[in-house]
């Protein structure tokens, strides 16, 4: 193969379409819970690892479409207790740090026992929740 066949090849391979897969950075951590449907899946890892009670946390969320598209919507972020019937005094603050990861802040448990965090995700015509369970001790 000479220089010039070489190059178109390259330049070929360029153009290819690459999917959002590669660009997906779903992580696993210690700390690190996840939660998916048909269409997502959804990781939540904490700001420190260990929560404490009444102590503030963040979180940071990604989100991978199961077609390898990239998420192009709204994510919103809550905790409750389901045994309870009650959720967190604070509203958490959640920004978008680049495709696929957000960060919250502003959240505390207040009190011990199974927490679930809920994420809200609107994509287009679409709007999906998802729970991922989390037990404070």
């Amino acid at each position: 193969m000479n220089g010039w066949s070489a190059l178109i090849l390259l330049l070929a391979f360029l153009m290819v379409p690459v999917p959002y897969v590669a660009a997906c950075p779903i992580q696993k951590q210690a700390a690190t819970i996840s939660a998916h449907n048909d269409i997502y899946t959804v990781t939540l890892s904490t700001e420190p690892e260990k929560v404490q009670v009444a102590k503030p946390f963040s979180a940071k969320i990604v989100v991978c479409r199961k077609d390898n598209e990239k998420f192009d919507g709204r994510l919103r972020l809550d905790a409750k207790m389901p045994e309870h019937g009650h959720g967190m005094n604070y509203l958490p603050v959640v920004r978008k740090l680049e495709d696929a990861i957000y960060h919250a802040v502003g959240l505390i448990f207040h009190m011990p026992g199974k927490w679930q965090f809920i994420i809200e995700l609107e994509e287009r015509d679409n709007f999906e929740k998802l729970k991922l369970d989390y037990v404070l001790k």
